[in-house]
């Protein structure tokens, strides 16, 4: 069978109003079978149609927005607006985010999960830690680390005093440093703990 006669599933979820018609052309021109939900990643447990995929995702990939770093708009229900402090949006956001993906993906499945530490007042916000504890305390198993070079990344090239990059996450392709972001991909295992009610 052609790529072009091939009919996926697809459901996706962002609440950047922009950017929906885009989406929906795509999936068209593709055939693809699709259904978007425009909640928060969040809340979106809470949405009945959503409900219907608990334990059925192939897959989750996703890069949700970055704490202080990642503002697509003012608007109240975006994560940066609605939670002011890291903690609030730790336990209010990226918990319940982590909590949902787990839940809907097929026992056996990988979440593919694009995050990196920001700096919020001069220091660094344990995007990464954070997440892999969660992952891992809702029972998943880490597989490996992903390098998603960044194709530009002002001040990556910056070296401190003993000629180390001054960025975190960086590494060495061609004589240069580059920046990149981890992509962390974790495993639902088989068997999984009893799932805690959301």
């Amino acid at each position: 069978m052609r790529a072009a006669e091939r009919k996926s599933a697809r459901r996706g979820q962002n609440s950047d109003e922009a950017g929906w018609e885009r989406r929906r052309n795509v999936c068209q021109a593709r055939q693809t079978t699709y259904e978007f939900f425009k909640s928060g990643s969040e809340v979106i447990h809470d949405d009945r149609r959503f409900k219907k995929y608990r334990g059925k995702l192939d897959l989750v990939f996703t890069s949700p927005p970055y704490y202080r770093a990642e503002g697509y708009s003012d608007d109240e229900h975006q994560s940066n607006v609605k939670f002011t402090t890291y903690d609030e949006w730790r336990d209010g956001f990226l918990c319940p985010t982590l909590e949902t993906a787990v839940e809907w993906l097929k026992p056996g499945r990988p979440l593919i999960w694009n995050i990196a530490d920001t700096i919020d007042a001069g220091h660094y916000v344990p995007l990464e830690d954070d997440s892999k504890a969660i992952l891992e305390e809702l029972g998943m198993q880490y597989e490996t680390k992903l390098k998603l070079v960044l194709a530009h990344s002002p001040g990556a090239n910056r070296l401190d005093r003993e000629g180390f990059p001054e960025t975190k996450n960086s590494c060495m392709i061609g004589g240069r440093y580059r920046k990149y972001e981890p992509i962390f991909v974790f495993r639902k295992p088989h068997e999984q703990r009893a799932a805690k009610p959301i």
